[in-house]
């Protein structure tokens, strides 16, 4: 009888066999010959980049000058994320994030659920006039779980829990005192305490934010039509955006924020009051302001982890290595070649 770690084994060796098929078969119609490959570069999937049983290790059994190099905008996506998460409050955070994700979408029924509650607020907001109508818009949402090997997962699960935050809301709290869900009852009243707290709601749009700037970089480093010239401008831009949020985007945050909170009744600091932190002795706490805690200790050091991974990773050799490389674009006869 073959077991189910067998049986998954097996289709995933197929899995393999097919990709590695299917690129023989567009070599082949290209004219073209695997033992030319001198580089593969694919993301951080087990099912890629394995040493023994990986797609990389069937392409090098046939040709060892094929060395695999980690897709460097997946690569760098994944390090932003990761070094976010450096900090504790924005780890606790994913976690909560992730536990509510799990959760509300770990079954049909919950999921269903979502979409109703999803279905009446949409219903009620077009009836007082404060959504648009029209074609492509009001679609079905779902709560999207991050996954450190998928591009972008944790920027698009903040933006579908920012969507879908008051059906999620609505359906834990019309579960948790329901008697089939009593072994949950801890988790979901920590779910609903997170979700009914400032804090929360200013990670949630924070890394909304920042998020968005890099995986924009991310997103345009992936283009196939992307030559090295624009991908180095696009990076400066990146930067000059991420600096720009720090120096000035504090204003404009606060009142996303705000306006969030607002909507779902959710207290609101006083930013000029000394900062109480849950869960620490008050003898031990640094008196510092509501608004030197969100803005400075969790807003700036966020963005200044971001920008130091990205200014390690392309310093200025790095860039006037790539730079150069960029003149040997063959595109409008070598135009950006200077002899």
């Amino acid at each position: 009888m073959l077991t189910s770690c067998t049986c998954n084994l097996i289709s995933f060796n197929h899995l393999l066999i097919v990709l590695k098929s299917a690129i023989d078969v567009l070599f082949a119609t290209r004219g073209l010959s695997i033992s030319r490959i001198r580089g593969q570069g694919f993301d951080g999937a087990s099912n890629m980049n394995r040493h023994i049983s990986g797609l990389k290790s069937l392409i090098q059994a046939e040709n060892a000058s094929a060395f695999y190099v980690h897709c460097f905008a997946h690569q760098l996506q994944l390090t932003l994320v990761a070094v976010s998460k450096k900090h504790d409050k924005i780890c606790s955070f994913f976690d909560h994030l992730a536990s509510l994700v799990n959760f509300v979408g770990a079954s049909c029924k919950r999921k269903e659920l979502v979409l109703v509650k999803q279905i009446e607020k949409l219903a009620e907001e077009i009836s007082q006039g404060n959504r648009m109508t029209g074609k492509g818009l009001n679609q079905e949402a779902v709560l999207k779980r991050p996954g450190d090997t998928r591009w972008g997962s944790h920027y698009h699960t903040i933006l579908s829990v920012i969507s879908l935050f008051s059906p999620a809301l609505d359906v834990l709290e019309e579960i948790k005192d329901m008697p089939s869900f009593h072994e949950n009852k801890g988790e979901i009243y920590r779910l609903i305490d997170a979700m009914n707290d400032f804090e929360f709601i200013f990670l949630l749009h924070l890394m909304r934010k920042v998020l968005g700037i890099t995986n924009d970089l991310s997103q345009g480093l992936q283009r196939k039509d992307q030559d090295l010239a624009n991908a180095l401008c696009l990076v400066n831009v990146s930067k000059k955006m991420l600096q720009t949020f720090r120096d000035d985007g504090w204003n404009e945050l606060i009142v996303d924020v705000s306006k969030f909170c607002e909507k779902f009744e959710i207290d609101v600091p006083d930013m000029d009051a000394i900062s109480m932190p849950r869960g620490r002795s008050r003898r031990k706490l640094q008196k510092v302001s509501n608004k030197h805690h969100f803005k400075i200790s969790l807003m700036n050091t966020i963005i200044d982890y971001q920008l130091q991974e990205i200014n390690e990773r392309l310093d200025r050799d790095n860039m006037e290595l790539l730079s150069c490389i960029s003149c040997l674009n063959p595109q409008n006869s070598f135009l950006t070649f200077d002899k």
